[in-house]
């Protein structure tokens, strides 16, 4: 009896541990059959050229994932970075998902099947559009009065510098000053002093190497040669001449300095006012550094010297070194080169748009996108004869060819003057100018219809005698800079509503 009690006692035992090991394993089943998406996302390293900061869900909750983007943003292929819990595949459409490598057509929304076992969790991924970046007043510089200024931002920190003449009783004392905004105030750049050592001539240039180092162009009125060209660069917050004083053999005009993309250093352009070497009078004449000493009166090859050149841009991207100038006097047209591996390529020679007489002296710019597309404006009077009309140009890297960005602007730039083009990080033209109520305006491409947004004006008072500039930032913020009346320079951004 006491045996049949004890085989009954072992039996119910291993009953008991058996149905507790078997309800361990479903309860680890259980627990092992629960595929989930952890974190989800959009980041610049994937995608250069299409995003220009990261877009992400750190910590995903539900199975609705919602991500905005802005709308200019080209949503039909991208990549997206994920985490998923362990054990798992990751699907859309069948096909297996690599984080950071696999391309998705977010342009609809798209559903990513999580799978573990028999086990799936379906996440679906909508891309919105963000709120509209929005053009807002940062700040007036008001410490000094000014006619003359260029504004530029240093690609590296993002910040916008400010290059100008100040105005003087003593035309001697007529410096040219340096200053940035950053951290919500204005500060100047090297020595409260000035750039230059005396006095400068209306044209100012500004330029930054691929690692953010600073160059100012001007003109010297302190050179052997008065209003020959200087360049000084910033060394541990000084000022220091590159080269010589005055490099240039002769009095010039309309300077510019870009970066030469095979050596980092500074290329001068700038316009012959007087015949002191081999170049005729109002030639394009180009300086490079050698080490420490200036090599001038440089051509591009197949320009005619006799050509006359006024308005400059430069733009140096990868590898490349593009140049635009005005070629002015008689009928006026436009030419594009590029420099690349220390050999000039004609992009555009002398161009005219068809069914056009002349181009207006009034203003020329030139921008180009991380792609090496080329953004040309200038106006024509094709439209109407005797109005001329600013018409942006686009020169295609890819296939080489030209085609008209959106309608020709509606303002007539003899009357207004002033005009800058520049082209966002996301590929987006932008032009500001002053409009015939003499106010700041700017205008983007819409990225839906194809032609110009209506005209946003930035501030309802009549600008100064004096050049409007645009400038984005690598991280898609624009900054637009302009002198009020009173000779102050106002300062806007470009960049999502303030919460």
């Amino acid at each position: 009896m006491k045996q049949f009690v004890f085989k009954n006692y072992l039996l119910m035992a291993f009953i008991g541990i058996l149905a507790t090991s078997c309800s361990k394993s479903n309860d680890d089943e259980v627990t092992k059959a629960d595929p989930k998406l952890l974190s989800f996302g959009f980041y610049e390293a994937d995608n250069e050229g299409v995003i220009v900061q990261d877009y992400e869900v750190s910590a995903v909750t539900g199975t609705a994932i919602t991500i905005a983007l802005p709308k200019e943003i080209d949503r039909s292929e991208l990549v997206a970075q994920f985490t998923a819990s362990p054990n798992t595949t990751v699907t859309v459409n069948g096909e297996i998902q690599q984080s950071g490598n696999s391309v998705q057509d977010f342009s609809t929304p798209v559903d990513y099947i999580v799978t573990e076992g028999q086990t799936n969790a379906r996440y679906t991924v909508t891309v919105v559009n963000a709120a509209d970046y929005v053009w807002t007043k940062l700040s007036t510089y008001s410490s000094d009065e000014t006619n003359n200024i260029v504004m530029k931002v240093n690609p590296v920190d993002g910040i916008p510098y400010v290059l100008y003449k100040g105005n003087r009783e003593e035309s001697a004392d007529e410096k040219a000053f340096m200053v940035k905004f950053e951290d919500n105030s204005w500060s100047f750049v090297g020595s409260d002093q000035g750039v230059s050592d005396g006095q400068v001539g209306s044209y100012l240039d500004i330029a930054f190497d691929k690692d953010g180092k600073t160059y100012a162009a001007y003109l010297d009125y302190t050179a052997d040669i008065s209003q020959a060209g200087s360049v000084k660069q910033l060394q541990n917050n000084a000022w220091s001449l590159v080269g010589s004083k005055g490099l240039t053999d002769g009095k010039v005009s309309y300077i510019e300095v870009g970066i030469n993309p095979v050596d980092q250093q500074p290329v001068v352009f700038n316009t012959i006012e007087e015949r002191k070497g081999i170049l005729p009078r109002r030639a394009l004449g180009i300086s490079y550094l050698n080490g420490s000493s200036w090599s001038n009166n440089n051509e591009i090859p197949g320009r005619p010297s006799s050509l006359s050149a006024s308005w400059k841009a430069s733009k140096t991207v990868g590898n490349a070194l593009y140049f635009g100038v005005f070629n002015y006097g008689g009928t006026q047209t436009y030419s594009i080169y590029k420099y690349q591996n220390n050999i000039w390529e004609t992009i555009a020679d002398m161009v005219l748009e068809p069914g056009a007489e002349n181009l207006s002296f009034r203003d020329f710019d030139m921008d180009i996108d991380h792609n090496g597309n080329i953004y040309v404006i200038a106006a024509d009077d094709a439209a109407t004869n005797g109005t001329y009309n600013p018409r942006v140009k686009k020169y295609d890297a890819e296939t080489k060819t030209w085609s008209q960005v959106g309608n020709v602007l509606p303002f007539d730039l003899n009357t207004t003057r002033y005009l800058s083009l520049a082209v966002s990080p996301t590929g987006v033209p932008f032009v500001l100018y002053r409009n015939e109520q003499m106010y700041p305006e700017v205008v983007s491409l819409d990225s839906e219809t194809k032609d110009w947004t209506t005209p946003k004006v930035l501030e309802a008072s009549q600008l100064g005698v004096a050049d409007v500039y645009l400038d984005f930032s690598p991280d898609g913020v624009g900054y637009a800079a302009f002198v009020n009346e009173a000779g102050a320079v106002s300062l806007y951004k470009y960049d999502v509503p303030a919460k």
